[in-house]
Parts: structure tokens; C-alpha cells; sequence
């Protein structure tokens, strides 16, 4: 399945929204938003990476259960959990609105289809980056593999950064 999503800051994420707590503080500051990402990752909730190093753009992510042999610029493995039979992509923009705003949610209204029907587990997620960061992709192209495996496995060594994060 691909699904394509539009990035305006560099921050996209893989979220379980039945569980994913979204609210933060009116006033937020990007450090408490960081913790929040990290409390929530660490809690199976949500993953959150950095999508490239020149402010985003537009992707299409495929989902697999099965690795392809595309080759990775980069690549990370962590754990989320599904609970309602769907996970969700959110970008930066969506995140930050549900941070400040308790009435907000992921995914936003606009987002909606934004998503992919998988069974309730947990699953060992390995996103793969398939272009190098710093460089134009071609909106064509498939930008991230997200390969996702039914496991019991969960994060041993806590998530302390965004994946990918230079900020």
C-alpha cells in the first residue's frame, strides 16, 4: 500500500492514534514537544523521524510486510503498537496543532485518509529512508519503506531523540 503525504517542515511520524496523547501546552516549547515524542515513542504510541535535511516535501510511503531490497540511505527499527486496526502518518504541522490545542486530534480532518488498515499487535517497524537527505527526491519515487512485522518484542533501549533529528 502507498500512501502519500505532504511535509512542510522536515517531520513526518507513524502514529497510533487511539492511544497517541497529543495535547502538551498551549505555549509549548519545541524541548517539551521533543520529551512528549519521546515519552510517546517510548510508550509504543507513535514514531516520529525527520523526513530530510532542507525542509520537507512531498512523499510516497509504501507499507509491506515483506523487506524489498531497495537499497536504504538510512534506516531505523522500533516498536509501535496498533490498537483500533489502523496506524496513521501525521506531519510536523498536524503534530504541533494537537500539541497546543486539546481539541485537535490525529489524524486532522484533512488527514483522514492518511492511513493504513493493519491487525491489532504489536509491530517491529523498520522504516527505511530511500534517497539521501540532503538532495531533491523525485516526487515520483517512493521516499520511505515501512516494513512492519508482528512481534512480542518491545523498545528495550529507550527512544531518546526523533529519528534522524538534526534540530
Amino acid at each position: 500500500m502507498i500512501i502519500e503525504i505532504s511535509d512542510y517542515d522536515g517531520i513526518i511520524s507513524l502514529v497510533n492514534a487511539a492511544v497517541y496523547q497529543t495535547f502538551v501546552d498551549e505555549d509549548w516549547e519545541l524541548d517539551q514537544l521533543k520529551v512528549h515524542f519521546m515519552e510517546q515513542m517510548n510508550a509504543n504510541a507513535i514514531l516520529v523521524w525527520q523526513s530530510n535535511n532542507i525542509g520537507g516535501g512531498n512523499w510516497k510511503v509504501e507499507f509491506t510486510s515483506t523487506e524489498s531490497n531497495k537499497v536504504a540511505h538510512s534506516e531505523f527499527t522500533a516498536v509501535i503498537e496498533v490498537t483500533n486496526g489502523e496506524l496513521y502518518l501525521a506531519d510536523y504541522t498536524d503534530l504541533t496543532m494537537a500539541a497546543q490545542y486539546q481539541e485537535y486530534k490525529i489524524p486532522a480532518a484533512q488527514h483522514g485518509h492518511q492511513k493504513t488498515p493493519i491487525e491489532n499487535g504489536k509491530y517491529l517497524v523498520k522504516v527505511k529512508r530511500l534517497f539521501n537527505p540532503d538532495e531533491e527526491l523525485d516526487e515520483d519515487e517512493i521516499a520511505f519503506e515501512i516494513v512492519l512485522t508482528k512481534t512480542n518484542e518491545i523498545n528495550t533501549d529507550p527512544i531518546t531523540e526523533v529519528f534522524w533529528g538534526t534540530f
